[in-house]
């Protein structure tokens, strides 16, 4: 029977910028495949880490066989050219499709159509708490406060 792979999102700091490769090859030799890169920056820290006071901050996005997960993360601690990383694994979320495909899952009693998507967490949308304001005259007021006495 075949493993089932999961997705996970990386976010690390490096000593230089040359030091990506390093993740790279310790996330290959551990057996997971990466999807996808993202831009690595150099950024200034809060606090010394390990002596320094710039790194470079990237994420990747691999899947792997989840029960190695503890393994990578005990490799990369021990790793002199990582100072930092944080390994996270990413929600799914359904979302509707308009248009059916063979490879979507259909609801046949719906008509609707859903795929997979793997995605970050949902935005967090603010939104705008207005109080509800009675407006009371004088005599409804002091009538309300005489029958909160009682």
């Amino acid at each position: 029977m075949e493993k089932e792979s999961k997705k996970y999102e990386i976010g690390f700091l490096v000593r230089l910028e040359e030091d990506k490769g390093e993740l790279a090859r310790i996330l290959k030799d551990r057996g997971f495949s990466i999807i996808d890169d993202g831009e690595i920056s150099r950024i200034k820290l809060a606090y010394q880490i390990k002596k320094e006071n710039f790194a470079f901050f990237g994420y990747s996005y691999f899947s792997g066989d989840p029960e190695s997960v503890k393994e990578l993360d005990k490799e990369l601690k021990t790793s002199p050219k990582i100072l930092r990383h944080s390994i996270i694994s990413r929600p799914v979320i359904m979302r509707k499709i308009e248009n059916k495909t063979d490879s979507d899952k259909a609801d046949l009693s719906s008509g609707k159509v859903y795929a997979r998507e793997v995605s970050a967490a949902p935005a967090i949308t603010a939104r705008k708490i207005t109080p509800k304001t009675e407006v009371l005259s004088n005599e409804e007021l002091e009538k309300k406060l005489e029958e909160i006495l009682k």
